[in-house]
Formats: structure tokens, sequence, C-alpha cells
């Protein structure tokens, strides 16, 4: 029983990491401000016909920030929990933490280096952390 849940529990992380990376790749285009419905322009609309009630009908932390930046955080915040579905360390947690960022893309059939994707560093996502 304890494998099962183990491997449904994994599997489903990465299930949810498949969906926020694709959602990432569609979110501008769909909800950003020059997407076919931008964000900012719905929220408006439902505070308009909803009021107060918005908050509770619509829960969502667009109400704050509804601009790229934000949605595009939003969905990366989202693949970051996917990742950790499932505690990697469940008896001895690391002492220092430090998350970093890279871009990976797929490299063109015609590249010399054979290679099948390349990265570039992004950069420092979040500083060291220690456990106190």
């Amino acid at each position: 029983m304890a494998l099962t849940t183990a491997v449904f529990t994994r599997a489903l992380g990465l299930v949810y990491l498949i969906a926020f990376l694709a959602l990432r790749v569609q979110l501008l285009g769909l909800f950003g401000g020059h997407g076919l419905l931008p964000i900012a322009e719905y929220l408006g609309l439902v505070a308009e016909r909803l009021g107060a009630e918005r908050y509770w009908l619509l829960p969502t932390l667009a109400w704050l920030d509804a601009s790229d930046a934000t949605l595009l955080r939003l969905c990366d915040a989202d693949a970051v929990v996917a990742v950790f579905a499932v505690n990697p360390f469940p008896d001895h947690p690391p002492r220092h933490v430090r998350a970093v960022t890279w871009e990976y893309h797929f490299t063109a059939p015609d590249d010399a280096s054979e290679a099948w994707w390349r990265r570039e560093w992004r950069g420092v996502y979040a500083p060291p952390r220690s456990r106190r």
C-alpha cells in the first residue's frame, strides 16, 4: 500500500508539473494583457457584477495584481509546488537550500553539437537559506 501511494503521489506531482509548464507557454496568449481574454478586463467585469462577493466566488491572487509578470509568477509557483508534491527528505532535511533557474531549449536538428537540448543560466530563484 505504501508503494502504491508513493508512486501515485509522485505521478500526480509529475502530471501537475507538466500541466503548469504547458499552461505557462500559453498563458499570456490566453489571459495576458493582449491575450484572447485579458484577465484584468475579465476581473474588472466580475468586480462590477459581483461586488465584494467576487472574492468568495472567484478566489484568485490575480485580484491583487493581474499583470503579465504576476500571472507567470503564479504559474511558476504552482510548478514549484508540483515538484515538491512528495517530501524528498523525510528523515534528514538538508541544512542549506538554494534554488536557481535554468532555461532549457531543444536544439535544432542541424545543430553541430549533437546535443538534444541546451540550457542557459537565468539566475538565482531564491537566495541561500539555512535551517536554524
